[in-house]
């Protein structure tokens, strides 16, 4: 299965929890990323179970800083289409938009099916069991 594409992208649309700063949120927009905010679709304070189940239904990749939703998609088997954790809280504010945004053009051919998370020094991909 295919997700949505992000205009000028080969990178999937995505669907960022709220976790995810505003700040970083922006910068992917201001990047020709396609991204909804969970905090406009669900709102915010949604339970993880339904962000996930947002993201499956609008084919987006859940971009979050939330663990708990690794646990979901892999300990838990939960169906994602894909799922990309940003662990970056000792990399200063201003600097994340452009790591997330150059790890997910590096890996865009691989979200679809995968777990990505972005670390300060490394990105690792792991295969789900994807919608």
């Amino acid at each position: 299965m295919t997700g949505p594409i992000s205009q000028n992208s080969s990178i999937p649309a995505l669907f960022a929890d709220e976790s995810v700063s505003g700040e970083i949120v922006r910068f992917l927009k201001s990047s020709g990323l396609d991204v909804i905010d969970s905090r406009s679709d669900v709102g915010f304070g949604a339970k993880d179970p339904v962000v996930l189940e947002a993201s499956n239904t609008r084919q987006r990749i859940l971009l979050t800083e939330d663990y708990d939703f690794s646990d979901m998609v892999i300990r838990d088997r939960d169906r994602a289409l894909g799922l990309v954790i940003i662990a970056l809280d000792r990399i200063p504010s201003g600097n994340r938009g452009a790591i997330v945004v150059k790890a997910l053009r590096t890996h865009a051919d691989a979200l679809i099916g995968s777990l990505l998370t972005i670390e300060p020094a490394r990105t690792r991909l792991r295969k789900i069991d994807a919608i």
